[in-house]
């Protein structure tokens, strides 16, 4: 090893992967992590989030509801069953009409609850578009532990997509630089996870810069992104950057590695 070099033991988690989910994971929701609950319904806050940060608003689309239809895809991998009148409730906030809704359950095949289904979709009005009438017509929904590192695997994968996606367009050498496997890598998929506009202009100029203290500068205060798109803590932003400028893992910092 070269002098002065510095090695990172993944906090002694053995692995990058094992190193990563414990820095998503123990953020976005400690109780599973500590095996604390059985079963979940919805996080605490305004946006309809699940299990380790299963953000139901960042899978949504306005420009294309299509697309929306990914939640009742990935939580059918996770193996969360959702009644009918669960997913025509998560289209219809989705921006689905109520036209294409009824064209939707009458094509689900034999189903003896049709007349109660399409007198659901009747009912739904204006505030059911909004993010507290989704988490209230969703109140039954639990989602259990396994539910929950099933739902984590589809987006921290995605998380990993982004990450790739935004270092194609720098030179070669930054990207074998934030390569899989690199403890820095885990912050920007952690970035990545809890939000891609997290991931933004200023913070990929100092990586192509290699100026890693400008990097970690933006990491931690995300200057070049407006209040309303950092949600999170100081905490989680200050473990990030003693990983990424000083190789270390986090101390035990609110949230983090214990």
């Amino acid at each position: 090893m070269p002098e002065g070099e510095m090695t990172f033991s993944f906090g002694g988690l053995g692995s990058y992967e094992a190193f990563r989910d414990e820095l998503i994971k123990r953020a976005e929701n400690p109780d599973y992590l500590k095996l604390e609950a059985e079963a979940q319904g919805f996080a605490q806050g305004d946006r309809p989030t699940v299990g380790f940060g299963y953000d139901l608003p960042a899978k949504k689309d306005p420009k294309d509801p299509e697309k929306f239809r990914k939640i009742l895809q990935d939580f059918d991998a996770a193996g969360i069953a959702l009644s009918t009148q669960q997913q025509v409730a998560i289209l219809y906030w989705g921006g689905w009409s109520k036209e294409r809704l009824r064209e939707y359950v009458s094509n689900l095949g034999d189903n003896p609850y049709l007349a109660q289904d399409l007198d659901f979709i009747d009912r739904l009005g204006a505030d059911d578009r909004t993010n507290a009438g989704l988490k209230a017509q969703l109140g039954a929904l639990r989602v259990t532990r396994d539910q929950a590192n099933a739902l984590y695997a589809i987006s921290v994968r995605e998380a990993e997509d982004e990450v790739d996606r935004r270092l194609s367009a720098l030179p070669r050498e930054v990207q074998e630089k934030f390569k899989q496997g690199s403890d820095q890598r885990a912050v920007l998929v952690d970035l990545a996870y809890q939000g891609p506009k997290l991931l933004g202009h200023v913070l990929l100029h100092a990586l192509e810069a290699g100026d890693l203290a400008g990097a970690a500068f933006e990491i931690a205060f995300l200057s070049d992104r407006t209040p309303r798109e950092t949600p999170g803590t100081d905490a989680r932003n200050l473990a990030r950057v003693q990983t990424f400028l000083y190789r270390q893992a986090p101390l035990r910092i609110g949230y983090v590695l214990s």
